[in-house]
């Protein structure tokens, strides 16, 4: 491939990509150490992501993309995978507007870091953000930075990465870029199941008062998996830290469209318990059988409606299992028949026991009794659950089981 079809091809590559990052997400991704991408920048602003970290040392007069000394590569630079790129990208429309930031992490020490960045900076002052280029680019210096109260005395499109828990009305706010912490100072959540409660609190009290002074707020060293990015997103995390910036977005994307959100919540209703354990005649008996109705809808329903369902506010819930006779996959015929028969059934059998016997429902019990039965049904009666409960009062049918509903289901 020559050089020419090459450019043209990552020319194409961030163009596709470009796409994605036309949308107008609710949430903001960090692509965290970014330059150890395949395709340093381009990838995270395929993914549309809002933030942009590169670790700078420098070394020999340059501002080198690594994390240490180690691991420098004399191609890699802070203007060859960042500053070049987003030039190169407005000049041939696949970057149509500055909407990201740089996330600048020194790694050697400030003052001269900071300096050599000035005298880089000169050199894009097309790409910079000022008052008089409000859509310019913001380079936000993190890691090793001077002093906060000479913050001010940078130029306007250097912002800084403010990491302390102390946020007070006199810090330089209009110089601080965003607030950043390392998530470890407030839980050692791996990102599996949910976060420890009141580490939880402690953490989304933080971005709270971040937010009271009208700036965003990052953690690094988080957990980085869906679970901890949907953590994250609902408690109002303003730049979701992320190895994997396209996986995050897509999933982030997705997230309203795949996440139930019941619109409200309806009342329950708890028994008194009245007549537990006192000797009384029984007046009613109602069995309520929801179709394909088990463990996960219930805990559903349950989630879905802030933990509080009528099943629930029973004292005793028990489990019963209506699987086949034949199979392990049941359909309605059988487990209706087990249901209304206590026994169990063939797949496709509807009142008759596995070799082929009549077996007798609850309703021709309960008319012994004295009980009256009936049956309502969002189904038609004619379905296999509601039709199995069907009283047969004609005995001699039961015997002949000339009646359908003692017939074996074709």
């Amino acid at each position: 491939m020559n050089k020419a079809s090459l450019i043209f091809t990552i020319l194409f590559f961030a163009y596709s990509i470009s796409v994605l990052a036309q949308e107008e997400p609710d949430f903001n991704i960090h692509s965290h150490n970014d330059y150890l991408q395949k395709a340093p920048f381009w990838e995270a602003f395929g993914a549309g992501a809002s933030s942009i970290e590169v670790d700078v040392i420098l070394q020999d007069g340059q501002l080198m993309a690594a994390h240490e000394k180690e691991s420098i590569h004399p191609s890699k630079t802070i203007q060859s995978l960042y500053l070049d790129p987003i030039r190169e990208g407005l000049q041939n429309g696949v970057i149509e507007e500055i909407n990201f930031h740089l996330l600048v992490d020194l790694k050697t020490s400030a003052l001269p870091t900071l300096e050599l960045l000035q005298e880089i900076m000169k050199g894009y002052q097309d790409l910079a953000y000022s008052s008089d280029h409000p859509k310019g680019l913001k380079l936000i210096i993190s890691g090793n930075r001077p002093e906060v109260e000479a913050y001010t005395s940078y130029p306007e499109w250097m912002f800084f990465d403010y990491q302390s828990k102390e946020l007070t009305q006199e810090l330089p706010w209009s110089k601080i870029g965003m607030v950043s912490l390392s998530f470890r100072q407030f839980s050692i959540w791996n990102g599996k199941g949910r976060m420890v409660e009141d580490q939880r609190v402690g953490l989304q009290n933080f971005i709270d008062l971040v937010h009271s002074f009208h700036k965003p707020v990052r953690f690094w060293g988080t957990p980085d998996s869906k679970t901890a990015w949907k953590a994250f997103y609902e408690m109002g995390v303003d730049f979701i830290n992320t190895d994997h910036p396209y996986e995050a977005q897509q999933y982030l994307k997705n997230l309203t469209s795949t996440v139930y959100r019941n619109p409200s919540i309806q009342p329950t209703y708890t028994p008194n318990f009245q007549l537990d354990g006192v000797e009384a005649p029984v007046q009613n008996i109602i069995l309520m059988i929801g179709d394909g109705n088990g463990l996960a809808q219930i805990s559903s329903a349950l989630f879905a409606n802030g933990n509080a369902l009528t099943l629930t506010n029973l004292k005793k819930i028990g489990l019963v299992k209506t699987q086949a006779a034949d199979d392990f996959t049941t359909d309605s015929a059988a487990g209706a028949t087990a249901y209304a028969t206590g026994q169990k059934t063939n797949n496709r059998a509807l009142g008759l026991g596995p070799d082929g016997e009549v077996l007798v429902n609850i309703p021709d019990i309960l008319v012994e009794y004295g009980f009256n039965s009936g049956v309502i049904t969002t189904d038609q009666l004619t379905g296999a659950t509601p039709h199995h409960f069907m009283r047969i009062i004609q005995k001699e049918m039961i015997q002949s089981k000339s009646h359908p509903i003692y017939q074996k289901v074709n």
